[in-house]
C-alpha cells in the first residue's frame, strides 16, 4: 500500500504562527480543511463567496475548536476585482 493512502489529519503538524487562506471554506472539504488547520494552531482565513455562509462556517469551526483564530473574508475567485481586493486585505 502506498504511504499516501495512510495519511490522515493527525499528520498535520503544528501550524502555530502561520496564516492559512482556505477557499470554499463554507462547506465540504474546504470547511474541514479550515477546521483542521485551526485545530493545529493556524490563523485561518475562510475565503467564501457568501458572507452569511462564511459567518456560519466560522461559528461552526469556533464551536468545535474554541481556541481557533479566524477572520472570514468574502472572495469570489470568478471575479478578478474580488481577487485583487482580497489580496490587498491580506
Amino acid at each position: 500500500m502506498s504511504t499516501w493512502l495512510k495519511w490522515s489529519t493527525a499528520d498535520i503538524p503544528d501550524r502555530t504562527g502561520t496564516t492559512a487562506v482556505v477557499t470554499g471554506a463554507s462547506s465540504g472539504i474546504g470547511l474541514r480543511t479550515a477546521e483542521e488547520l485551526a485545530r493545529r494552531g493556524a490563523h485561518v482565513v475562510p475565503a467564501v463567496r457568501d458572507p452569511d455562509r462564511g459567518a456560519a462556517a466560522t461559528a461552526r469551526i469556533r464551536a468545535r475548536v474554541p481556541a481557533a483564530t479566524l477572520t472570514a473574508r468574502q472572495l469570489d475567485l470568478a471575479s478578478l476585482t474580488s481577487v485583487r481586493d482580497g489580496a490587498k486585505e491580506l
